[in-house]
């Protein structure tokens, strides 16, 4: 029989757990899923630069995220990593909406023959300023939505030492 002060193996607990499975899995499935989502966006705009546009305000969005967690003491929960997900799908359904506002707008001037660079900066400004508004709209009811999985009282997310 085992000592009981003895600790157990990290390689134990992780084959009990299934934890070093699930990690294995993970690093195959979300590049793979990363891909694929790049392969949708790039279907959706037919440009790889906008596509990229799009790809890259998800970490700032997650960093964002684990900047907050970190602030308000949380844990990484399995309820913080959904709302985690959730936040780069709102993150993403922005940058889309936003970047098809855009597009709009330039392409709106280009028609007109308007191609300097003075003009893309207004159809810059004149796309963001269409969507600003129903663009903090959507993100404050998607928010309000979320939040209550967030509420320390329906989910204990705080350290137990505090």
């Amino acid at each position: 029989m085992a000592e009981p002060n003895r600790p157990l193996y990290r390689a134990y607990l992780l084959a009990a757990t299934g934890v070093d499975c699930g990690e294995r899995t993970l690093r195959i499935v979300v590049p793979i899923t990363i891909a694929i989502i790049f392969l949708l966006l790039y279907m959706s705009f037919r440009s790889v630069a906008e596509s990229r546009i799009v790809m890259l305000s998800l970490p700032f969005a997650l960093v964002g995220s684990f900047a907050l967690l970190w602030i308000l003491d949380y844990n990484l929960s399995v309820a913080a990593r959904v709302g985690i997900i959730a936040l780069a799908g709102v993150a993403g359904e922005t940058a889309v909406v936003m970047l098809v506002f855009l597009d709009h707008a330039w392409e709106a001037r280009s028609r007109a023959g308007r191609k300097t660079r003075e003009d893309l900066h207004a159809a810059i400004l004149e796309g963001a300023a269409d969507r600003v508004r129903p663009l903090l709209m959507t993100v404050a009811a998607t928010s309000r939505r979320l939040r209550r999985f967030a509420a320390p009282s329906r989910c204990p997310a705080r350290r137990p030492d505090r």
